[in-house]
């Protein structure tokens, strides 16, 4: 468990509100992320042929695309019978429940192409590896335990920036603990 002066550090502890820490960083970058998806919909044909012996069924194929490659689909059927009667409704509740199904399964191949995407850009620094997370959050807990504002201005702004090395890093833990 890593501790400061008995204080446990914990994720909870640690106010993440503040502009710069390694979080908002974070949070900034997914959200800056724009994806153009295509959506389309279509009689969904195989569900109608294996549910042949349903008298009523209504089957709808949403797919999600996103450059061309099918990136998630969606099935979803309703049921025409004496309490589902209305049309729209029974056409409706396929339609709705298809696109809803493609959504679920879009949500997790993005994340795995995101992560991906940010697994294969630089995360190394040209004179050594970036610092770590709990290198950044603990040395964003001891920035207010610097008493000379020169220095505590300077690991601020090294913070911000993000070019921090672990080695660098590792160097102001050292000093400000002494």
């Amino acid at each position: 468990m890593n501790t400061i002066n008995k204080e446990i550090l914990s994720p909870i502890q640690i106010d993440v509100r503040n502009n710069n820490h390694p979080v908002r960083d974070e949070v900034k970058r997914i959200c800056g992320i724009t994806y153009d998806i295509n959506v389309s919909f279509e009689e969904d044909t195989a569900t109608l042929k294996s549910f042949g012996h349903v008298p009523g069924i209504v089957a709808i194929l949403c797919t999600f695309r996103k450059d061309g490659e099918v990136l998630a689909f969606g099935r979803s059927l309703s049921i025409f019978t004496k309490n589902s009667k209305w049309m729209e409704r029974t056409i409706g509740a396929a339609f709705n429940g298809s696109f809803m199904s493609a959504a679920n399964s879009a949500v997790k191949v993005l994340e795995t192409l995101r992560l991906s995407s940010s697994s294969s850009s630089a995360h190394t620094k040209p004179n050594g590896e970036s610092a770590s997370s709990k290198q950044i959050m603990f040395l964003q807990r001891l920035l207010p335990k610097i008493s000379v504002a020169p220095k505590r201005q300077e690991l601020a702004k090294a913070l911000s920036d993000g070019s921090m090395t672990k080695s660098e890093a590792g160097a102001w833990i050292k000093s400000i603990l002494g």
